[in-house]
């Protein structure tokens, strides 16, 4: 599962960024002729109320969704790698403090704090994912705490403070590495939820500007006319749960090679 998991989400990748190149018509030309089409040759997923082509849509919505998932995830990873290596070498106050303020992060609604950041930063595709990876980072924080306590004591690190080597370097030399299978893990499992909170800020209206399409909207607009034109809901949201279920099937796959205990 894996594996195919793995072929898909490559496939959706390639997908998404060709999307410019390979959706048969652009995402916001309508066709007010055959508005409201099931599936044909013409538009093989059919149209939406101002005839538009779903299939086009669809690919700038998965487009739309790993820019906001891959950004977001490296905005999460900057701070959380940063502050959880800082906290867990330093340890004391300083590993104190910032603890305290991942608690906070995690006690805070993170759908509530987005919100809050998209409306005062305003709708974009730039801001929405520096929304949701500033909402996103106390994990990979705490995981990147846990990791460098673990290091820390280690021979080589002992080693390299002998021979006089400052604590950044330490860090950056020889812990970093060593945490890189349960980052990219973890960065890997952030990536469903990242695509789960744009296309609920698009759900509610705060998310990607119209005509901009996102799987949020597409699915809005599907619900409220599921019973005469079920195409409407039925390609975005079997897209989208394919999609989250592929990239949790390719993160326990990657999770069981990166794991050494695993048996082999």
């Amino acid at each position: 599962m894996a594996l195919v998991s793995g072929i898909f989400v490559l496939l959706l990748v390639i997908c998404g960024f060709l999307a410019p190149v390979i959706s048969p018509y652009p995402y916001d030309e309508p066709h007010y002729e055959n508005a409201f089409q099931s599936s044909s040759w013409q538009f093989i997923m059919g149209t939406d109320d101002l005839g538009r082509d779903q299939f086009s849509r669809l690919l700038f919505s998965l487009r739309n969704a790993l820019l906001v998932a891959l950004g977001s995830q490296l905005v999460a990873l900057i701070i959380g790698v940063a502050l959880g290596a800082i906290a867990g070498f330093r340890g004391g106050w300083i590993d104190s403090a910032i603890m305290r303020i991942v608690d906070i992060m995690f006690a805070f609604p993170t759908f509530l704090f987005n919100i809050i950041l998209v409306t005062v930063l305003g709708r974009g595709l730039f801001t929405i994912f520096l929304a949701i990876g500033l909402t996103s980072w106390a994990g990979i924080a705490r995981l990147m705490r846990g990791q460098i306590m673990f290091l820390r004591s280690s021979e080589f690190v002992e080693a390299a403070r002998a021979i006089g080597a400052k604590d950044g370097h330490i860090i950056a030399k020889y812990l970093l590495p060593n945490t890189l299978g349960p980052i990219i893990v973890s960065v890997v499992f952030g990536i469903p939820g990242a695509i789960w909170q744009e296309s609920g800020l698009a759900l509610i209206g705060m998310g990607l500007n119209p005509p901009m399409p996102s799987w949020g909207n597409l699915m809005g607009a599907g619900m409220s006319m599921a019973m005469g034109f079920p195409h409407l809901l039925l390609w975005p949201a079997l897209t989208f749960a394919l999609t989250l279920l592929a990239i949790t099937f390719m993160g326990d796959g990657i999770q069981d090679a990166l794991n050494p205990r695993s048996e082999s």
